[in-house]
C-alpha cells in the first residue's frame, strides 16, 4: 500500500503534468488525490497562487476589479481614500468612495451632482430643522405635523410622491411648519379644490 503524502500526489500528478504548468493548488486535486489538471501560477511576478481571471490569482483580479488598475506586483495595497479632491471618504472601489462611484456608473462623471425630488427634499429639510412636531403650526398654533410648501416659489418644481404628481421648491426657506388640517385645507386651495 502506498501512503498518500503530498510529495507523492505530486511526483503522480508530474507524470501527466505538463512541466510548464506546475501544480500550484490543493484544490487541482480530485477526491484520489491526482491531479486532473495543473494550472500555471498567477501572471503577476512573485505570486505563485493558481491562475483564475484574465491571468491573475482571485486575491490579483480582486484587486483589478476594487481599483481599476492592473496589478503589478504581489505587494500593494488598496487605496485608502477616494482619489476626488477634497474627498476624504474611505475608497471602496476604481479609485472612488461610494458616493461618487455611484455617481460614475449612473451619470458617467464622479462629480455629478443631481437635482434632490420631491421625497429627498423632504428628508433634508427634517435633517436641516429637525422634525415639524418641534413648531407651532403657522396657521393655527397647534402642533405642526407637516413641512408644508408655501406656493410661493417662482422656480417651483413638480415631483412625485406616492403616484402624485406635487409641486415643490429647492428653496428650504419656502417651507413652514402646518398642523394635518391646516395643510390639507391650504393645499387643496392652491389645488382649485374647496
Amino acid at each position: 500500500m502506498i501512503t498518500l503524502t503530498w510529495e507523492n500526489v505530486r511526483s503522480e500528478a508530474a507524470r501527466g503534468a505538463n512541466p510548464e504548468r506546475p501544480l500550484t493548488h490543493l484544490s487541482d486535486l480530485t477526491g484520489r488525490g491526482l491531479a486532473m489538471h495543473a494550472t500555471s501560477p498567477c501572471s503577476v511576478d512573485d505570486c505563485e497562487r493558481p491562475r483564475r481571471t484574465r491571468g491573475w490569482c482571485h486575491a490579483h483580479y480582486q484587486r483589478w476589479r476594487a481599483t481599476g488598475a492592473a496589478p503589478q506586483s504581489a505587494v500593494g495595497g488598496y487605496r485608502q481614500t477616494c482619489t476626488v479632491k477634497e474627498c476624504t471618504n474611505k475608497h471602496m472601489g476604481r479609485g472612488y468612495c461610494s458616493m461618487h462611484s455611484q455617481r460614475f456608473r449612473r451619470h458617467g462623471d464622479p462629480l455629478h451632482v443631481a437635482e434632490p425630488g420631491y421625497t429627498a427634499l423632504h428628508m433634508k429639510i427634517g435633517k436641516d430643522r429637525g422634525a415639524a412636531s418641534n413648531y407651532e403650526c403657522a396657521h393655527c398654533g397647534g402642533r405642526a405635523a407637516h413641512w408644508a410648501y408655501d406656493h410661493l416659489d417662482p422656480d417651483e418644481r413638480i415631483g412625485k410622491d406616492h403616484g402624485r404628481m406635487l409641486p415643490y421648491s429647492l428653496d428650504l426657506d419656502h417651507y413652514m411648519p402646518l398642523c394635518l388640517s391646516c395643510h390639507k385645507r391650504f393645499d387643496l386651495a392652491h389645488a382649485g379644490v374647496s
